[in-house]
């Protein structure tokens, strides 16, 4: 059985599921509200968890690079006290190489150079937390002035920042930091700004990459020191 509904009952019968004034705008609205909201939830979480693991990066980051600053500086610690034990090191074109001797040295320059990549990521680490600091505070104090955000603004690029320069410039020398009544001037606000955040890009550029030769050359010392332990 075929069963005809005129436009007007049709419309009735919609108008009770879309509401008493029968309206696709309203419907449709509340679609759109909800999936933006869902949107929203879902930016939300992507960056609280993005926060949650670069919080918990940083914080292993820190711990191992303490951790093999440590055990290296307390390798070099073993290797002087037996340093009495080995040969003495000379130079000679006619004497017989001692293997193990050569190996113990090597693999004492590479621990040693490893404990100063430690230092110097430390160091570096722990001037980009205070930079960033500063940034952090001094960004929200402009938002609470301007309704802006600074960051939306500039655009950081250190590429060509030398990493070792910049960060030798940062340690030795005085910070031009944002002061209280420069807020209010924004272009100069800007500019104290974007410079202090490419200061803080390249000292985490500088961190990660130090961090990654300390762990190569703690290795490859731990590694070589084995190695002349088995030849002797």
């Amino acid at each position: 059985m075929i069963i005809k509904l005129s436009f007007h009952t049709f419309n009735s019968l919609i108008g009770l599921s879309l509401g008493r004034d029968g309206s696709w705008k309203n419907f449709i609205m509340g679609n759109e509200n909800k999936v933006e909201n869902e949107e929203k939830q879902k930016l939300k979480e992507l960056k609280e968890n993005h926060i949650f693991w670069e919080d918990k990066a940083l914080t292993q980051l820190g711990f191992t690079t303490n951790l093999f600053t440590t055990i290296g500086i307390a390798i070099l610690g073993y290797f002087v006290s037996i340093r009495k034990d080995l040969p003495t090191l000379y130079f000679c074109s006619n004497a017989e190489i001692h293997w193990g001797l050569c190996l113990y040295v090597l693999s004492s320059v590479l621990i040693a150079i490893s404990v100063f990549y430690g230092i110097f990521c430390i160091t570096s680490r722990l001037w980009d937390f205070r930079l960033t600091r500063h940034l952090a505070l001094y960004r929200k104090k402009f938002f609470n002035d301007k309704t802006e955000d600074v960051d939306a603004e500039i655009v950081i690029d250190v590429s060509n920042i030398k990493k070792i320069k910049n960060f030798f410039k940062i340690i030795c020398k005085d910070i031009d930091f944002i002061k209280e009544n420069e807020i209010k001037q924004k272009e100069v606000f800007i500019h104290k700004y974007k410079k202090i955040k490419e200061y803080t890009e390249a000292l985490g550029k500088t961190t990660w990459s130090t961090y990654k030769r300390q762990v190569m050359l703690f290795l490859s010392g731990t590694i070589i020191y084995g190695l002349s332990i088995l030849i002797n």
